[in-house]
């Protein structure tokens, strides 16, 4: 019995000393990764002709803006904001004042409509969506040319 428990305490203090070196010292390094991301959007169907409209009046675009994200694989967040013509100002319908709202939807009728500086719409790579839009004119001006709002698509 003592041959056998010298064994024991043989084999458990050669397997201590296994452990012991399997159990060395330990490091950590850290490994840094930037994604080196490029921004791109391309825009078509412009420009939007909403033609001749009364005063008060509301006229959706007859077709939409196409946005595709064709950046460098990352999604994309879309954002909007106008810049007004000569003589008018954006805001609620009023003298000199008109509103334009826009909704991403395939069709111009299933989603809600936003204004400019509530737009924060994402693109995934690659994906084309169809931006639409809704102005509502002045309710009195007396500025019957043709007028420009620019509508500025920005990516990021």
């Amino acid at each position: 019995m003592k041959k056998f428990l010298g064994i024991i305490a043989v084999t458990v203090i050669v397997l201590s000393n296994v452990v012991a070196v399997q159990a060395g010292p330990q490091g950590i390094v850290d490994i840094l990764v930037t994604i080196d991301k490029e921004i791109s959007i391309e825009i078509g169907g412009g420009p939007i002709n909403l033609g001749r409209i009364g005063i008060g009046e509301t006229k959706v675009s007859a077709t939409p803006i196409t946005i595709k994200n064709n950046g460098s694989g990352a999604n994309e967040i879309i954002t909007l904001s106008v810049t007004d013509p000569a003589g008018w100002t954006f805001g609620e319908p009023g003298t000199n004042q008109y509103k334009a709202t826009f909704q991403f939807s395939e069709d111009g009728l299933s989603g809600v409509w936003k204004v400019p500086s509530e737009v924060s719409e994402s693109i995934s790579y690659n994906e084309t969506k169809k931006l639409w839009v809704n102005f509502k004119a002045p309710t009195s001006t007396d500025i019957t040319t043709e007028q420009t709002i620019r509508l500025t698509i920005s990516a990021e």
